[in-house]
């Protein structure tokens, strides 16, 4: 960044005071979860309340910029494909990686404004390096599947191939979910995250219900 460019860089959380709410919030997973008694169901399905979320961009000196990342979340860029998570003061904090350029980094939402902040910081100095950072906070719904079925059901949802051989715990692709744009990531075994745009979490929520009737759909609330 040469000394003539300005960057404006806003805190858009607003505090306590402001109720953050996730894309389905309308639906009422939480009053589903309570009227709905599916003890046999073998798909359970949690809309994870609204993260912080960072869009990173570099360019430049990877290796320079992993270690500077390093000194601020306590990971490095994670490679191809793939994500890394860890819990610190900070709290629990997940980027993932989304091209040859860019990864994602999810974060407590009361965290996003100062964790860009030192990114910024961190990532500054480093020679024939460019880089920008977007938070996208709420831009997102962060959808949690996991049971049984929750292979099968992403089956039918999707044409990347979700084999264990394929898809091992630890990894994350940007592929099509019915006729959505997602994220998809297994975080362990039978659990899979799901991240989709804000404007297409309906569609999602609704495909889901449909896909999922031959297993048994339970809701499950935020822990």
């Amino acid at each position: 960044m040469s000394d003539n460019e300005t960057i404006a860089v806003m805190n858009q959380y607003a505090g306590d005071a402001v109720a953050a709410r996730t894309p389905l919030h309308h639906v009422g997973l939480s009053e589903l979860a309570e009227v709905t008694d599916n003890r046999d169901a073998s798909v359970e399905l949690q809309e994870a309340a609204v993260t912080g979320q960072l869009i990173l961009r570099i360019r430049g000196d990877l290796h320079a910029a992993s270690e500077a990342i390093n000194d601020v979340i306590g990971v490095q860029l994670p490679n191809e494909l793939q994500f890394h998570e860890v819990t610190s003061e900070r709290g629990h904090v997940l980027i993932a990686w989304m091209s040859p350029d860019e990864w994602r980094i999810h974060c407590g939402l009361d965290d996003a404004y100062q964790l860009e902040e030192d990114l910024r910081s961190a990532l500054s100095g480093i020679t024939d390096t460019t880089m920008a950072i977007v938070n996208a906070s709420g831009g997102f719904s962060v959808l949690n599947l996991s049971g049984a079925d929750v292979v099968p059901l992403l089956k039918k949802s999707t044409g990347y191939d979700v084999r264990e051989a394929n898809f091992p715990v630890g990894k994350v692709v940007g592929t099509t979910f019915a006729k959505a744009t997602v994220t998809l990531l297994k975080t362990r075994d039978n659990q899979w995250q799901i991240w989709v745009r804000r404007s297409f979490a309906d569609y999602v929520w609704l495909w889901l219900q449909d896909a999922a009737r031959e297993y048994g759909l339970k809701i499950l609330t935020e822990e």
